[in-house]
């Protein structure tokens, strides 16, 4: 027996905590690096290798971005479109994830294959068909033309019905039986359920929306 308190901490948790420590800091570095190059003149781009800390620090880049920039009306556009994209796919994929998982309705595995065909299709392929339908609809440079196109994707429905299919039926059968409707059942009963699913759609969908680039390049042709 030890007369002392007993330290728990085994001397080989610690190679452990380095190697946490390492893959901190391979995450921040690329941070870190985008903050001191916003303060670098554009002299410090041009040479190879670059500097790590700017020569003659300078806020010219940021009185690019807030006077002659309209940067608030970027942010707002970016953020609106985002939420908006978001909002549609959380509506829409759960609701096409819950009627191929839970309803019985002719030619519900045909769609099923059409929505996961289309997972094979390269987003670039449809770039220029959604254009021009952009474009025969007037929505080019507006709003509704950044998101109207991406308000539900076929990942969403798959993840959406892989999830709906492990909900008990019994449980939506008990609440028929209770007179509840279809658009209530799936409201009260099913979201409320899904809520992990949900928020992993969420964010890989505000994720990919507000790191879509080339999209906003091809339809928003003015400021």
């Amino acid at each position: 027996r030890t007369s002392g308190p007993v330290d728990h901490r085994e001397p080989r948790a610690w190679p452990i905590y380095l190697l946490l420590i390492l893959g901190l800091a391979i995450f921040v570095v690329p941070f870190l690096w985008m903050l001191l190059g916003s303060f670098k003149p554009p002299q410090d781009f041009l040479v190879s290798p670059p500097p790590w800390l700017p020569t003659k620090p300078t806020l010219d880049n940021y009185d690019n971005l807030f006077n002659r920039l309209d940067f608030p009306r970027y942010f707002f556009n970016s953020t609106f479109v985002a939420l908006v994209v978001t909002a549609g796919n959380l509506v829409f994929c759960s609701m096409l994830g819950y009627a191929l998982a839970k309803l019985s309705f002719r030619g519900r595995g045909l769609i099923f294959k059409l929505v996961i065909a289309t997972l094979m299709v390269p987003s670039s392929v449809t770039v220029i068909p959604l254009f021009v339908l952009m474009s025969v609809l007037g929505l080019v440079n507006t709003l509704p033309g950044l998101f109207l196109p991406f308000l539900a994707g076929p990942f969403g429905v798959f993840l959406m019905r892989q999830f709906m299919l492990g909900i008990p039926d019994e449980l939506l059968d008990a609440a028929r039986v209770d007179g509840a409707g279809e658009y209530r059942i799936f409201w009260q009963v099913v979201m409320p359920l899904a809520t992990p699913a949900l928020a992993t759609l969420g964010i890989l969908t505000f994720l990919a929306s507000w790191n879509n680039f080339l999209w906003p390049l091809v339809v928003a042709t003015k400021d």
